[in-house]
């Protein structure tokens, strides 16, 4: 298990999902840039329901 911080993309996901409990793939870039590839219940790979468009909006009306 890698010790690291939560990056801050993370927490600002968080405070855009409803559920409680929800699992956030994050990857980082050569230049260090931190981005989420992937949310989803913690059982499965994306949340079930959810278009691109829907993910993308999440982001814009914040």
């Amino acid at each position: 298990m890698i010790n690291e911080e939560i990056p801050e993309i993370v927490f600002e996901c968080a405070k855009r999902i409803e559920s409680q409990f929800f699992s956030v793939d994050v990857i980082e870039r050569r230049d260090g840039t931190k981005r989420i590839v992937e949310i989803g219940d913690g059982q499965v790979s994306d949340i079930i329901g959810w278009t691109a468009e829907r993910f993308a909006q999440l982001w814009i009306d914040s």
